[in-house]
């Protein structure tokens, strides 16, 4: 007869997400690192001309309007390397995850990824608003921000499902029965 342990639907379940969850680290890792988004240079930087001309106050006639001209200087990685650091953290938790399927360690994997996911947020954090650089992903970025978000539905389904299997658990545990209590001492006088 299996053990207990074995017979325990909760484990394997945890083990099962952190496998799937390896398995699309590793997807995530090789679409991060080919080639996924074109770089294009605007020659004409009508961006920067429109706000030279904001803090002019002569313009001396009517300036012929500005056409931008996309130049494609070259691609990068879908990813890159901060992306792969990042996505390490997630397949470190999801290894000690499926080692050890425990309520703390599951539950403590989403919570501190999201710390990690804010540090490396702001860490890589850029705003190219008003820059005459522009990306364009292809379909390897497309396909790692796909996977990307299969991975953060798991990670929220463990980071919400944790908690309330592990307090329904504790409400539906069974309870030692209580001890009778004893008797009350008397004292007895003795004549």
């Amino acid at each position: 007869m299996p053990a207990l342990a074995d017979r325990d639907w909760f484990p394997r379940t945890l083990r099962a997400i952190a496998t799937v969850v390896l398995v699309l680290c590793a997807i995530a890792a090789v679409a991060g690192v080919v080639p996924g988004v074109q770089v294009y240079k605007d020659t004409n930087d009508c961006i920067g001309e429109a706000l030279g001309n904001l803090f002019v106050m002569h313009h001396g006639g009517h300036a012929q309007p500005c056409e931008s001209n996309p130049v494609l200087i070259g691609t990068e990685a879908a990813g890159g390397w901060s992306f792969l650091v990042a996505l390490l953290p997630i397949a470190l938790g999801a290894w000690i995850v499926r080692r050890h399927p425990t309520y703390l360690a599951a539950f403590l994997w989403p919570v501190l990824l999201l710390v990690a996911f804010a540090v490396w947020f702001v860490a890589t954090f850029d705003l190219d608003l008003f820059s005459p650089i522009h990306r364009v992903p292809m379909w390897p970025a497309y396909a790692l921000q796909t996977v990307l978000g299969a991975i953060a539905l798991m990670l929220a389904v463990v980071m919400i499902g944790v908690p309330i299997v592990a307090l329904v658990r504790a409400i539906r545990r069974p309870r030692a029965p209580r001890p009778e209590p004893l008797a009350a001492a008397r004292v007895v006088k003795r004549p």
